[in-house]
Order: structure tokens, then sequence, then C-alpha cells
């Protein structure tokens, strides 16, 4: 939820306050994905970014990654778009569908490429 908070870095800080030595902050944050602002949503991170920022707030061994492979994320955000204009409850049979073939496709070992992601998942430890 850290993309709802217009406080970022304070928030990062009192998650580190809050930790005890080398106690580790796991979190995963938005990166392709739609807008969504309840009550408001401020902003998307890079690894880079998030990385930049947890380390400002004191953060060590920080490590941001992309989850979802590029199939999982266009899927994804097809079945946004396409939920939009169908609503959610007419696209539902699509929906597995379109998740049944990603989840077959990663079974064959399909390439798992990983350019635009839905999802960063980010690792940092307090230090002691």
């Amino acid at each position: 939820m850290l993309e709802h908070s217009s406080h970022r870095l304070a928030l990062l800080r009192e998650c580190r306050r809050v930790l005890r030595p080398n106690g580790v902050l796991m979190l995963t944050l938005p990166f392709v994905f739609e807008y969504h602002a309840v009550p408001g949503d401020f902003r998307r991170w890079t690894t880079e970014g998030i990385t930049e920022d947890l380390q400002d707030c004191g953060y060590a061994d920080v490590v941001a990654e992309p989850i979802e492979t590029d199939l999982h994320s266009l899927l994804v955000v097809n079945e946004l778009f396409v939920s939009r204009h169908l609503g959610y409850v007419a696209t539902k049979p699509l929906f597995l569908a379109l998740n049944l073939a990603a989840l077959a496709a990663a079974k064959l070992k399909a390439p798992t490429h990983r350019i635009l992601p839905l999802t960063l998942g980010v690792v940092a430890r307090r230090p002691a």
C-alpha cells in the first residue's frame, strides 16, 4: 500500500524504527498496474527507485526485482482492459481461460522475461 501514501519516506522510516535490529522488511509494489486511487495513488517505482528510497531511509541489503513474467503481466493488463468495458462478472470465464493458459505456459517452461512486471518484490534489512 506504499503507493497510497503521500509521505512514503516517513512511512518507510517508521517501518524501520519498529523493526528489530537485523529485522527484514518485505513488500510488494505495483509497477505496471492501473491507477487505483483508494484514497490516493501517488507513484510507481522502478527497482532502482525503491532501492534508493530504502537506502535513504537506512535499510541495508536491499533486493528489488520483478515478480511476474511478461506473459502474466500482459494477461492481467488485458483482463483489466476487457473487464472495464464488459464488466467483471461477464469476463470471469475469460479470466479463467487466460490464467489457465498462463499456468500451462509456465509448466512448459516458456520464456520468463521480466521487462514489464505488474509487481516488484522487495526485501530490505534493518542494520543492527
